[in-house]
């Protein structure tokens, strides 16, 4: 597995990664235990941020899908 992206989340202590394995992941911080894996994507995830206007929110980006997904 390789990651494509890393995103540390503007006011919560979380991290967000994407990776080759079609999955995102969230990471809690400072520990680094898994919080959620995003599963289902139809390849490979390309980038994920956390949109800048709404802290509760993740966006992912993917090679040939997308699917925001909101973070609570």
């Amino acid at each position: 597995m390789h990651l494509s992206s890393v995103a540390l989340h503007p006011a919560k202590q979380v991290l967000a990664t994407a990776s080759d394995d079609r999955t995102w992941k969230l990471w809690g911080l400072p520990n680094g235990e898994l919080i959620l894996t995003g599963h289902g994507h139809s390849d490979w995830v390309a980038g994920c941020d956390f949109h800048p206007s709404y802290v509760a929110s993740l966006i992912a980006k993917f090679f040939l899908d997308f699917q925001p997904f909101t973070v609570s």
